[in-house]
């Protein structure tokens, strides 16, 4: 297995479809083993888990979700908790979404089609360099 950089141990996957939330779960625990996730499947939830659980160290938020967007949840995600970073993962390509992301504060943007290619590189890059400030 080729070394795939530091990756956080503990997760929270904020995702609307229940069968993107397993298959990340799936897939990033084959690939770190030992990885604990934890499921949000609205933005609300999200908030819930992070007051009332030990703080994940890496939030994975889809872009469109019931209720309030993943970007107003992200927002009040980094103004309680600047340091915890949030990766966007959604279905968006077109640029003005990236750029809204990334002015929200959002850490990365990885769009879902990329997911299999993208989506560790951009979390190892997160986490294995202090001085990037946004990740695509």
């Amino acid at each position: 297995m080729k070394n795939k950089g530091t990756f956080p141990n503990r997760i929270l996957i904020t995702e609307d479809h229940s069968i993107i939330r397993r298959t990340l779960r799936d897939w990033l625990g084959e690939e770190y083993p030992g990885l604990r996730v934890t499921e949000a499947s609205n933005g609300e939830d999200a908030l819930k888990i992070l007051e009332t659980r030990p703080l994940p160290e890496l939030v994975l938020m889809d872009f469109h979700l019931p209720g309030r967007s993943g970007i107003d949840i992200s927002q009040e995600i980094k103004a309680k908790h600047p340091e915890l970073p949030v990766v966007i993962l959604t279905i968006q390509e077109d640029d003005q979404y990236q750029a809204k992301a990334f002015e929200a504060g959002i850490d990365g943007y990885v769009v879902k089609r990329k997911m299999y290619t993208d989506l560790i590189p951009t979390i190892s890059a997160l986490f294995n360099s202090e001085t990037e400030e946004g990740v695509m």
